[in-house]
């Protein structure tokens, strides 16, 4: 891979690296790490569907994730939780393991039917002027 690689960068090794880096290369100082932070929230807000597909693989999120990410991205996890379940499948294809049994059918087109009756409204007497 060393024919590859263009240019190291050496930054600070925290939960920034990878913004430091990248700031780095667009030829701004490490410290700018938190502007290009911002500028990639933003873009990824103004620009969500070009990034998502359905139906593409995702790896899961790291468990740092949880306790860095924005207000704003909160719930994204549990959108994508049936990618997260591509991507396993898929690693444990690529590793060559055993796959996984298939997942059973869902029951929507043939939903349990609850037959109890209803009950009949009764009236009650209020007792004691409140």
């Amino acid at each position: 891979m060393v024919p590859f690689i263009e240019k190291v960068a050496d930054v600070i090794g925290d939960e920034h690296c990878g913004f430091q880096t990248i700031a780095e290369f667009m030829g701004f100082t490490e410290e700018s790490h938190i502007m290009i932070h911002r500028h990639l929230i933003q873009e990824l807000k103004d620009h969500r569907d070009d990034y998502v597909e359905d139906g593409c693989p995702l790896p899961p999120s790291s468990t740092k994730w949880h306790n860095h990410n924005n207000e704003d991205a909160m719930t994204w996890e549990d959108e994508y939780l049936d990618q997260h379940d591509l991507f396993r499948d898929l690693m444990i294809f690529e590793k060559g393991e055993k796959p996984p049994q298939p997942k059973k059918e869902s029951n929507k087109a043939e939903p349990i039917l609850c037959d109890t009756p209803e009950k009949a409204m009764q009236q009650f007497e209020v007792i004691g002027g409140r």
